[in-house]
């Protein structure tokens, strides 16, 4: 889960009001460590700011530099969470916070062993499975054919799917034989085997009515700007020919955006929120059709402009509004000079006129 602030609200006892810039020039990262590595985390303001570091929104003396860096050494479980700096204008209550910097242990949990028989025929499709597993960052997912390891950026009929199945299209006799799928954690350098497919390929000798050798996804979440691909896995004898619909727009192929991979699946690049819909493919030669929703999630977006509001202290009360949209819709957390403000989720934050006699961010 992301987080994303806003930049910042200020008020003080005066009758007017102006505008104001972001003291900070960097924001701390984040960022996944090998247990028992050391760190730094950094975060430069303007030089008229102090910087305090925050660990789950309390201070945090040890491993700071006067520079702005923080230095964990020797990094284990309990040093993980949300990582932040708070800067202070001297001479001033002023107080702004930075980005959060979430910071996590790499890890890699077990991957499932299970062994498995697979028949396909000449020229459809074969499904190699594996369950990837829960990783932080995400492992990378690779195959063996035979024991030996496959490139499959440079096998045109070798897909590597988002779930981390292998699609094999056009299979012929060749392409019989053992595979196994592994994780492999990029940070910790942890590398597991998962299941063993014993992959027969077989020519059909009667015709085959088409069928989904594997069902699609229901429903696919993309976030706006990724990629979508959504597959399509129909088998027939002789093989199908493979067509995809749009409901409620229709879809024109080629498209600039838009594209059907030799493996039949529908790759759609930079997703926006007019791709949100049904997508659907269907089997030409009989009445085989299943359907997909792709729903566009958008990053949440803070609107709310960083201002200053000069309030004669005690003389009315102030509403202070955060403009924020995406979907599904965001939540909202409100903090005040760098402490969340409790049982505050709202759009939307009063303060009340006996409150206002500090200055607040």
């Amino acid at each position: 889960m992301q987080t994303y602030i806003g930049r910042g609200l200020f008020i003080q006892p005066a009758p007017f009001a102006c505008l104001a810039a972001s003291p900070f020039l960097i924001h701390p990262k984040d960022t996944y460590v090998k247990e028992g590595d050391r760190i730094t985390l950094r975060c430069k303001v303007e030089s008229n700011y102090r910087i305090v570091w925050l660990y789950k929104n309390k201070k945090l003396d040890r491993g700071a530099n006067e520079d702005g860096k923080l230095v964990i050494k020797n990094f284990g479980s309990e040093d993980e969470g949300d990582y932040r700096c708070s800067a202070k204008k001297i001479g001033s209550a002023f107080t702004v916070l930075s980005k959060v910097a979430r910071v996590y242990l790499a890890f890699t949990e077990k991957m499932e062993r299970d062994e498995f028989k697979v028949e396909a025929t000449t020229n459809n499709y074969a499904i190699i499975k594996c369950k990837v597993p829960r990783s932080k960052p995400e492992a990378e997912i690779y195959f063996e054919f035979n024991r030996r390891r496959l490139y499959i950026d440079r096998l045109e009929n070798h897909f590597l799917m988002d779930d981390g199945y292998l699609h094999i299209v056009s299979v012929t006799e060749k392409n019989s034989g053992r595979y196994q799928c592994f994780s492999k954690n990029h940070i910790s350098g942890q590398v597991q085997s998962g299941y063993v497919t014993n992959l027969i390929v077989k020519t059909p000798t009667v015709p085959e009515k088409p069928s989904f050798y594997r069902d699609p996804p229901k429903k696919i979440f993309i976030i706006e700007g990724e990629n979508a691909t959504i597959p399509c896995c129909i088998k027939s004898v002789p093989p199908p020919v493979i067509r995809w619909g749009r409901h409620p727009n229709s879809l024109q192929l080629p498209h600039p955006r838009i594209f059907q991979r030799s493996d039949n699946a529908i790759h759609i690049t930079k997703v926006i929120p007019e791709d949100q819909g049904y997508y659907m493919c269907q089997a030409t030669t009989a009445d085989t059709e299943q359907s997909t929703y792709l729903q566009v999630n958008l990053r949440p977006k803070v609107t709310v402009e960083r201002r200053q509001i000069y309030e004669r202290s005690g003389t009315r009360n102030v509403q202070i509004r955060c403009n924020v949209r995406g979907v599904p819709e965001p939540k909202v957390k409100w903090y005040v000079n760098g402490k969340p403000v409790k049982k505050r989720t709202s759009k939307s934050l009063k303060i009340k006129r006996k409150s206002i006699k500090d200055i607040h961010n």
